[in-house]
């Protein structure tokens, strides 16, 4: 069966509530034979499977000499820890927080950060290295280009 595209967003799928009141919302617009999901590289995909395997399996990871930080389970001087994050693509220029937990509950570190896409592939990237304030601009002290490593 293939699926016809008849509204195209960008942003973030929302709680269970918001998602079950946008596809009360769809059937009522398009009938009961529709599906809210997302088109990736060709195919497309529930939102359901989407979420499942793009916003909550959204780690991040770094590697600095040789030591690897962030991921779904990382050692950092001891303590285990994973690193996610979040992006907020309506700010000008995009933010981007680090979100680094450790086995200690309720601790969390936000890593403040601003990003400008290049190309699909490159992205300049900015940070002040601290966990207490956000760069506003790009400039030599903070920012490096990053590219995406294809598998």
């Amino acid at each position: 069966m293939s699926w016809l595209i008849v509204e195209r967003k960008i942003g973030k799928a929302g709680n269970l509530k918001q998602r079950q009141k946008r596809q009360s919302e769809w059937n009522r617009k398009y009938g009961e034979n529709w599906m809210i999901g997302y088109v990736i590289d060709g195919e497309f995909v529930s939102q359901e499977d989407a979420l499942e395997s793009i916003y909550y399996e959204s780690y991040t990871i770094f590697e600095m000499g040789g030591q690897v930080l962030g991921g779904k389970d990382f050692v950092f001087k001891g303590k285990k820890g994973n690193m996610i994050y979040e992006v907020f693509p309506n700010t000008k220029p995009v933010q981007f927080d680090f979100i680094i937990s450790t086995s200690k509950p309720g601790k969390e570190h936000r890593l403040l950060c601003i990003a400008e896409f290049l190309t699909n592939d490159k992205m300049k990237f900015a940070t002040n290295f601290g966990f207490d304030s956000r760069p506003t601009e790009f400039n030599k002290e903070n920012s490096i280009i990053l590219t995406r490593e294809k598998k």
